[in-house]
């Protein structure tokens, strides 16, 4: 699988180009260019031309917008151009008119059209017809920035000879792994792409998506799945990455059944870092299973802490700012996961209670009154900031409250209270502007708040590997070993 257009590869491609319902024998000659994350358009001419009945040609030079573009490269590509936005237009005497636009994303598809029952113009305006993300397709494959050490594998082998150093690909060993999700019937299928160029060998791991059975998904679909697994890795790499390839294969049924190899070009966050590898997948191997059942089942709660996880972890912003973010993770979790369980298993005595209570109203009082009091019967408190974080603190592990909360001359316990105190008194402070009084211990030194913010996150995470089923003595050992220490 040659990746011949890369997300990750600057690229130039030459063509022609023409708007939806033309023909490419009038098409005008431009250039499409993929640099620094960013696609654009340069055409030697003007797409919006208009002939009327006696030949004159008109010509629109207003910036405009246009939905689909389509093109015919150099080296035999089909390329459909989405969301175009003209951002320059310049008309010259003599020469050549010249336009530029802002491309949102790009489709490259290879057509062989001799086995093919479509025609050029008429593949382009079914796709028009259905709209690019409802283009149906048999699977996906995807990689991103730093798979190769996250999946911490390799298939390359050196071994000494005689004469010199042997370099050679060993795929004795290999074995893919294939992930089912029978409830989306979905799997994922994990594999490495291996090449030689120019005395170097190399390798680049990636994942397929596709359908359990022979069901085909549109491109929004699996990209839709494709993105939400890459929101999981997040957690093990902890820094956004960006996709290095994204290829589509597209059926088309008919006589001769084709499958079209495609590429998907889009402009995206280009991270600044490195990613910062904390759990690589042969870590988590036997349990990546279950663990992306849960995750596909929780997604929804689960995604706003995660993004505001990273977001925190990897933007420099304010360490008040930083710390609030990371108490509003676990009040987030707090709601979603531990208030929904208890609203599921009320308490029935309670309830008994609110029943007679309710009776001796409508029995006693006036009818006026009655409602105002029922309400009051039913009313359910929020449940304090500070309630939420010793609930969170004290199910943890033992080890990690030892490591995390333990003060001098105070037992566990008393140690958490104390840290809630100075937390809920600091959110409060940062968030409404309390009276900043000596005896509110608010947390406002920077190294402090760096501190303990690494600690929350540390807990964050805590408590998302306890939903994906994953948590074990090696799991825990590691959040206590990632904590950062400040001052």
């Amino acid at each position: 699988m040659n990746q011949t257009y890369r997300l990750d590869k600057d690229f130039e491609i030459i063509g022609t180009w023409i708007l939806p319902g033309e023909n490419f024998s009038k098409g005008t000659t431009g250039k499409l260019a993929f640099y620094n994350g960013r696609l654009k358009l340069e055409v030697y001419g003007n797409l919006n031309r208009n002939e009327d009945n006696r030949g004159i040609v008109y010509i629109d030079d207003k910036l405009g917008y246009e939905e689909n573009i389509f093109g015919f490269s150099q080296d035999g590509f089909t390329i459909l151009l989405n969301i175009n936005h003209q951002i320059k237009y310049r008309q010259n005497s003599p020469g050549f008119d010249y336009s530029e636009y802002l491309v949102g994303k790009c489709l490259l598809m290879k057509v062989n059209y001799a086995h093919f029952e479509y025609t050029l113009e008429s593949l382009l305006q079914y796709i028009i017809d259905i709209g690019i993300n409802n283009i149906e397709c048999t699977s996906l494959q995807f990689s991103f920035k730093g798979i190769n050490n996250w999946m911490d594998s390799t298939v390359i082998r050196k071994k000494t000879k005689e004469k010199g150093i042997s370099i050679f690909y060993d795929f004795e060993g290999f074995e893919n792994d294939v992930f089912e999700l029978p409830k989306y019937n979905i799997q994922f299928t994990n594999s490495v792409i291996c090449q030689t160029t120019n005395n170097s060998i190399y390798e680049e791991y990636f994942w397929k998506l596709n359908a359990i059975d022979d069901l085909k998904y549109t491109l929004d679909k699996y990209l839709h799945y494709m993105h939400s697994f890459k929101d999981l890795v997040h957690l093990f790499v902890e820094s956004p990455t960006e996709y290095t390839f994204v290829d589509i294969d597209i059926a088309f049924e008919g006589k001769y059944r084709n499958s079209i190899k495609s590429y998907y070009i889009y402009e995206q966050y280009k991270a600044e870092k490195d990613p910062n590898i904390t759990i690589t997948y042969n870590e988590i191997k036997d349990k990546f299973s279950i663990m992306l059942e849960n995750w596909f089942e929780k997604n929804n709660r689960l995604n706003l802490i995660i993004d505001n996880y990273l977001n925190d972890i990897n933007t420099n912003y304010f360490s008040d700012s930083k710390l609030l973010n990371s108490i509003k993770n676990l009040e987030i979790y707090h709601r979603n996961f531990i208030d929904i369980s208890d609203s599921l298993s009320p308490n029935e005595k309670l309830e008994e209670q609110k029943k007679l209570l309710k009776s001796f109203v409508v029995e006693h009082l006036d009818r006026e009154f009655q409602d105002r009091f029922i309400s009051n019967i039913d009313y359910s408190p929020e449940t304090s900031l500070s309630k939420r974080l010793t609930e969170l603190f004290n199910k943890l592990n033992e080890n990690m409250k030892e490591k995390f909360f333990k003060e001098k001359n105070k037992n566990i316990k008393q140690s958490i209270k104390s840290v809630v105190y100075s937390l809920v008194q600091t959110r409060n402070y940062l968030t409404h502007g309390d009276y900043k009084s000596k005896d509110k211990k608010i947390i406002s030194d920077t190294e402090d708040q760096l501190n303990i913010t690494s600690i929350l996150n540390q807990i964050i995470k805590y408590y998302i590997f306890y939903e994906l089923d994953i948590l074990d003595d090696h799991v825990i050992d590691n959040l206590i070993k990632q904590r950062k220490v400040y001052g």
